[in-house]
């Protein structure tokens, strides 16, 4: 019998999904570790630092810029859900820093940052098209001033863009508070300046839009943390100054919820004491409804990290706590609406310093949180850690790069999507190599006796896809016994082949191959039934897929 004549197809089509364990109790793996190195001179890699991330839609965009020897260029990376970088986009043009970024449901990607030229700082936005074409690149320059940057950026319902920030004033020598208002097409609409006296530093540092389309700036009139609030026209319907003692009290952090209610996390030192991390909810109106201070269990400084709306109302935020000169930990604590403290979590995971530097909660109310560690070699790690809603810790994750013993890896966004996979964009810096460095850590599948499906004859073991049904991405999981040719496929329900996702030699293994629910042309599929074929020296399996939008 010809080998063509034993083409068999063992179908595995799945009727009735298995009993998926929940996802807060899902262990987590490494899927996969990226990293964007920026150009060599004289043999030196630059430094890269990350500014910010976004996931969405089954692809990974990072954005930042490459230091070498003072020539700063904005660099913004694409990824696909396998890890694999897609298209990088440079802004050359003279020494600047990308330092937001936003991407719209059509795939368009927004950056905005800075550009030195001639002295002056003009500020500058920029739209690629899901493929990387630059759409438009607009300049912003406040006649007077002669530096204007961003911090921040944020959409409305209706794909407006805002962007929050600061600008010198040369003629009263101060920096005043900027907030920019562009259509999608990349037109200035408005622009507001707030400036509280002459020599006085204003500057906005966070952005949120309320769901009435009201723009919400945070950050501070020196010596004061301070909140404005603008109506989508640019009218200011109010402002405020919370009591601040010295010229690092902040807001730095900024939610609102459905009803228009606002959170902010900041710092604030009291006279003769430490700096405490704070926390405040305000009514849409501009009053606040209740605040909090964090100073750790032995007041020494404490410095915030990220904040997060819970599902069911309220906010989870994390930082940094000293709590004794040689114990500083990550420090969790969860808010109810109404101000209540509900829990708090301090976690070293097993380093002797560590600082909790960003957070992100998923749908059900599971907490994600990552920061770095070290010990006394100054040499820091990733710590990624999961908590459920009620506080309980469920999973670490550490990431200490090729090169741990001289590598110092800084994690600056974290992000979770639908299918609960969880995404850290860091900078590292070591002796060869200052990267980018972006971390995929996915749910491991588990509840699946791999015997049902091993005794094929095939040479090799077929997984169920996590997650099945999926809205954005599911990992296809297999193994083979021997190398050889490995094809991956995905047929619609009429037989149709609708994407290759692998088709080539493979070592022998377990390979997990993510899939983000597009078809080859890198467009959505539908909502439906879908079967992904796995073949494997000519012999091939078959499993059923379910995407949901």
């Amino acid at each position: 019998m010809t080998k063509k004549m034993k083409l068999q197809t063992l179908a595995l089509a799945i009727m009735a999904f298995w009993l998926a364990i929940p996802a807060t109790h899902a262990q987590y793996y490494e899927a996969w570790v990226a990293r964007h190195d920026g150009p060599e001179i004289l043999e030196i890699s630059s430094n890269d630092y990350v500014r910010d991330m976004v996931v969405r839609d089954g692809y990974v965009y990072v954005t930042g810029y490459e230091d070498s020897f003072g020539s700063l260029d904005w660099a913004t990376v694409k990824y696909d859900y396998a890890g694999q970088e897609l298209w990088v986009r440079k802004y050359e043009e003279g020494p600047g820093q990308a330092q937001a970024m936003l991407v719209d449901t059509d795939g368009n990607v927004y950056v905005t940052g800075y550009n030195a030229e001639n002295y002056l700082i003009d500020l500058l936005t920029f739209k690629y098209s899901p493929d990387g074409d630059l759409l438009w690149q607009v300049s912003y320059n406040n006649p007077a001033g002669n530096q204007d940057k961003p911090k921040d950026m944020a959409f409305d319902a209706s794909g407006n863009i805002y962007i929050a920030g600061s600008s010198d004033n040369d003629e009263q020598d101060d920096v005043d508070l900027l907030l920019l208002k562009y259509n999608s097409e990349g037109a200035l609409l408005w622009d507001r300046t707030i400036d509280n006296g002459d020599e006085q530093t204003d500057a906005g540092y966070a952005l949120a839009i309320d769901p009435d389309g009201n723009a919400i700036v945070a950050g501070f009139t020196a010596p004061n943390p301070y909140l404005v609030k603008y109506s989508p026209n640019g009218d200011l319907l109010w402002e405020d100054e919370h009591v601040g003692y010295s010229t690092h009290d902040w807001w730095q952090e900024i939610e609102t919820d459905a009803e228009g209610n606002i959170y902010v996390l900041g710092e604030i030192s009291p006279p003769s004491e430490s700096n405490h991390i704070w926390t405040a909810k305000y009514n849409p109106e501009g009053n606040i409804l209740w605040e909090d201070s964090y100073t750790g269990t032995h007041e020494y400084a404490c410095y915030e990290g990220g904040i997060a709306l819970m599902p069911d109302g309220g906010v989870v935020i994390c930082g940094q706590s000293w709590d004794e000169p040689s114990n500083i930990s990550i420090v969790t604590i969860r808010y109810a609406p109404d101000g209540t403290k509900l829990w708090q979590q301090l976690e070293k995971a097993g380093y002797a310093h560590t600082s909790g530097d960003d957070l992100t909660v998923d749908a059900d109310g599971n907490i994600y949180v990552t920061g770095f560690g070290y010990n006394y070699s100054y040499s820091e790690d990733i710590i990624t850690l999961g908590y459920s809603p009620d506080g309980e810790l469920l999973w670490t994750q550490i990431y200490a790069g090729p090169d741990y013993e001289s590598q110092s890896d800084y994690p600056q966004e974290i992000a979770v999507d639908e299918d609960l996979n969880v995404f850290v964009a860091a900078h590292s810096w070591g002796d060869d190599s200052n990267d980018f460095t972006t971390i995929k850590y996915a749910p491991e599948v588990t509840g699946i006796n791999p015997a049902e499906i091993r005794d094929t004859g095939a040479g090799f073991i077929v997984h169920e896809p996590w997650p099945n049904p999926f809205s954005s991405s599911t990992t296809i999981a297999y193994e083979t016994h021997d190398a050889g040719r490995v094809q991956v496929a995905i047929f619609d329900s009429n037989g149709r082949k609708v994407r290759t996702l692998a088709d080539g030699q493979q070592e022998a293994g377990e390979h997990n191959m993510p899939f983000n629910g597009c078809d080859n042309n890198g467009q959505k599929l539908a909502t439906g039934i879908y079967h992904v074929q796995i073949t494997v020296e000519g012999y091939s399996a078959m499993q059923k897929l379910v995407l949901m939008r």
